[in-house]
């Protein structure tokens, strides 16, 4: 299955990194306090059926099932075939860059 926790790990744990630029992993008590702002800022939804002949990624379709089941206004990703799509919906899909110009000058 999954997990943006194991990827960001995995990721982390390359040999390619030196020693010296591998982020520390978070400790237990951060861990356990991310989930305690998550679970009582979260809003969990019931994702409806949802189809798409342009998704290149089937998998991709709980995000934008979510997304939907969200109202989301932007899904905020690096995958390229989230990415390759621009909207879905009405949702924007933009990079994590974009996402914070956004934010810095909303105009």
């Amino acid at each position: 299955m999954w997990s943006p926790v194991n990827r960001c790990f995995s990721n982390c744990e390359k040999p390619s990194l030196p020693a010296s630029e591998r982020p520390v992993p978070p400790s237990l008590s951060d861990i356990r306090d991310f989930l305690t702002l998550f679970t009582s800022t979260a809003l969990v939804v019931t994702a409806p059926d949802v189809t798409s002949a342009l998704l290149r990624d089937p998998d991709d379709l709980q995000v934008l099932a979510c997304a939907l089941a969200g109202e989301a206004n932007y899904i905020v990703t690096g995958d390229l075939d989230l990415l390759h799509l621009q909207s879905f919906e009405g949702i924007k899909i933009v990079r994590p860059s974009m996402f914070l110009q956004l934010l810095i000058s909303p105009t």
